[in-house]
């Protein structure tokens, strides 16, 4: 019993350590940026997620359903204790609004749907 825990903790640390050794190597290698968010939205990158994004959810607004104004919106700006910058998931981490739906800072996808219901059952 006495081995099995040993081994368990041996792997335990092992695992820390690599684990450790991975975000040293993540960070330093130049696959974590940071820079401002302005500075972020005029690289190659963010088009490139962008129009990932459009692809993905289409060229409309998820609450309206407008093709007017679109705006593309971080749903959220942090991912394993890093800005999201460059590692965005367009089918996750970005949404399409319009101008008009885009709120300023945290709008989590819980928020942009129940909006979406607002919106709909207002419109019926």
């Amino acid at each position: 019993m006495e081995d099995n825990l040993r081994y368990f903790v041996v792997a335990y640390y092992i695992f820390l350590f690599l684990l450790i050794g991975f975000a040293m190597l993540f960070v330093y290698s130049g696959a974590y940026i940071r820079m401002n968010w302005r500075e972020y939205y005029d690289t190659d990158t963010w088009k490139q997620k962008r129009e990932e994004a459009f692809k993905f959810h289409g060229r409309k607004c998820f609450i309206c359903g407008t093709k007017w104004n679109l705006q593309v919106h971080h749903v959220r700006y942090w991912k394993w204790g890093y800005p999201i910058q460059g590692r965005e998931n367009p089918k996750k981490d970005l949404a399409i609004l319009c101008r008009r739906h885009h709120k300023r800072g945290r709008y989590t996808w819980w928020e942009i749907h129940e909006d979406r219901k607002e919106y709909l059952a207002q419109q019926s």
